[in-house]
């Protein structure tokens, strides 16, 4: 999720370079893999926790200009300035940088969905904060934003005309997706699933670097779901 320069050594989705060999790749990655509390993962909303109310969601986006980037195996729109927020248990994080993963990466009640997109933030700390929205197929939800995915394009966008509603959402401690798949990271899963038609799919699919690149899912450890 570097929003700068390719991770070196190189890396992909493959039987040789893919997730099951990443921690093999170099002492970095081995580290990183080493953090028990990995990402995606998969659960079940019946056995999830309810969130606190004291830790509400707000998202603070407004139109802004947007370079289309490919790198990490994925599409990026990275932003030139973080401008952009939002604000969850108390903390301020700046939105860094849009990416996507074709499937989904988190698995809900077992559900597949075509696209995942990841709204990666950081604060002041230096802590990170990763929000998915997960994108169906269907021709009659809202209208999204035509959006060129070829690399170098700069667009202005607003990047809350991605977003369906975000009043309700999973919240775990993970890490990031991609090598070095560091943590911890916060995550917050918006429970309303976007609709895109196959066309908007199929925009991204054919720019992506490479073929399907989600990440299997991880074992939970322990760990403990909340939803809003």
């Amino acid at each position: 999720m570097s929003t700068s320069i390719e991770t070196i050594p190189f890396w992909d989705y493959s039987n040789t370079l893919g997730p099951n060999q990443w921690a093999s790749l170099c002492p970095e990655f081995a580290t990183a893999a080493a953090y028990q509390y990995q990402s995606p993962i998969a659960f079940n909303t019946a056995n999830c926790l309810s969130g606190s109310a004291l830790n509400s969601l707000i998202i603070n986006y407004q139109e802004q200009l947007f370079t289309v980037d490919k790198f990490t195996q994925s599409i990026h729109l990275v932003p030139d300035t973080f401008s952009n927020s939002l604000q969850f248990d108390n903390k301020t994080y700046q939105l860094q940088d849009i990416h996507v993963h074709m499937p989904n990466e988190h698995v809900i009640d077992g559900v597949m969905q075509p696209l995942e997109i990841h709204f990666v933030h950081r604060n002041e700390n230096q802590e990170i904060l990763v929000m998915a929205l997960f994108v169906k197929i269907g021709e009659n939800g809202p209208k999204l934003p035509t959006i060129s995915w070829t690399k170098d394009t700069k667009l202005s966008l607003n990047p809350a005309s991605l977003l369906g509603p975000t009043t309700h959402f999973f919240n775990y401690s993970g890490s990031l997706t991609t090598p070095p798949t560091n943590g911890p990271v916060t995550w917050l899963l918006l429970k309303d699933i976007q609709t895109a038609s196959a066309t908007w799919l199929d925009s991204i699919r054919q720019e992506l670097p490479c073929g399907d690149n989600n990440r299997p899912t991880q074992p939970l450890n322990g760990r403990h779901v909340h939803m809003y």
